[in-house]
């Protein structure tokens, strides 16, 4: 039997309409929320699989990446010279408090319905899914450091992807030396003008085989205006929803529900194309699934005694609800800067940040 969906169900109340808060008591409807919240942070946890490679109290580090050593040719018995491993970067990871409150005083609880606390509780559900969706796309679009004040830590330096400041990265093939590398783009022209001529999806095809040549399910995330234009492309075939498994009597849904934000349109060049409708309007992004993500989620160190993901934090052990705040503390930051890639469909000349996700 599968597990009650909302707090009525929890609480097993058939009349919710009808049912008052302080008729079942505010500590049941309390701990009715804390198990809906649980089984909501596994669920929000699938959204962040595909770009976060794992959580960490870690604060700041270095991070080592694989040079341009090679086997040397030896003769004889001679030894091989010594070699120092080369490419490597600070990485730092912030942390951000967000937050919603529950509840009012004794006479709004008074007149408070079990269904009112689900109607509320759904909410807080979406807002969650869109501010880490957002959180991830911040993270990753912004192509600027940024200057963060920690609370232990003083200042620390949070980067985006690779930019083309002066950190050096392994050679692509067919390359000897370390280089720089920028992994934000402009195409010069705009989304209506994409044609076989003009075509942003070769754009990431080309960047994340270069970078990646062994990746088969690349994917590039667009934008919705994008989507009509890209259909039009030669290089494009669009598939079925990945999810039907057509059958002779009944069709069958598979692999339900997914960590993959959006929806699988086709695939072109070698990737698959995914529309994700929080993608800024002229903006796409890639990145290869089978190598380590690009993002870690920072979280506070156990000691501090803080929870770990959202839970509605109560003042009042007798009336948790009168007084109860939803908490949910975390932060995102690139740490590997080369699985990823940004690009906008403008004429500015230069990548632009969208406005939307400015921080």
């Amino acid at each position: 039997m599968p597990a009650p969906t909302t707090i009525a169900g929890i609480l097993d109340i058939a009349d919710s309409e009808n049912t008052y808060v302080n008729q079942v008591g505010q500590v049941h409807v309390y701990d009715a929320i804390g198990e809906y919240t649980a089984r909501l942070n596994t669920n929000l946890n699938l959204i962040t699989g595909l770009f976060v490679e794992k959580t960490t109290t870690n604060v700041q580090w270095t991070y080592h990446l694989p040079g341009n050593r090679q086997l040397q040719r030896q003769g004889g018995m001679g030894r091989a010279g010594e070699q120092k491993f080369k490419a490597s970067y600070g990485v730092a990871l912030p942390i951000f408090q967000f937050g919603d409150a529950l509840g009012g005083d004794w006479i709004n609880m008074a007149y408070m319905t079990i269904a009112d606390v689900d109607r509320q509780v759904n909410e807080i559900k979406l807002g969650a899914r869109r501010l880490l969706r957002k959180e991830i796309l911040i993270a990753l679009f912004n192509n600027a450091d940024l200057t963060y004040e920690d609370l232990k830590w003083d200042t620390l330096t949070i980067r985006g992807l690779a930019n083309g400041d002066a950190t050096y990265y392994p050679p692509l093939p067919g390359v000897d030396d370390l280089a720089t590398a920028d992994h934000y783009g402009e195409t010069g022209y705009a989304v209506s003008a994409i044609d076989d001529d003009h075509d942003p999806i070769k754009w990431h095809a080309d960047k994340l085989h270069a970078r990646f040549p062994d990746e088969m399910d690349g994917l590039v995330f667009i934008s919705s205006n994008m989507t009509p234009y890209v259909k039009e492309l030669t290089a494009f075939l669009e598939v079925g929803d990945p999810r039907v498994s057509k059958g002779g009597l009944a069709d069958r849904l598979n692999n339900l529900p997914g960590g993959l934000p959006g929806r699988v349109i086709g695939r072109a060049h070698e990737v698959w194309v995914v529309e994700w409708a929080d993608v800024p309007s002229n903006y796409s992004a890639s990145l290869a699934p089978s190598y380590e993500k690009p993002l870690q989620k920072r979280i506070d160190i156990p000691e501090a005694n803080l929870p770990s993901d959202l839970t509605l934090v109560k003042v009042s052990d007798k009336f948790p609800l009168e007084k109860s705040d939803w908490v949910w503390r975390f932060g995102l930051g690139v740490v590997n800067r080369l699985n990823g890639f940004v690009l906008e469909c403008g004429t500015g000349g230069t990548y632009t940040v969208p406005t939307s996700l400015a921080r």
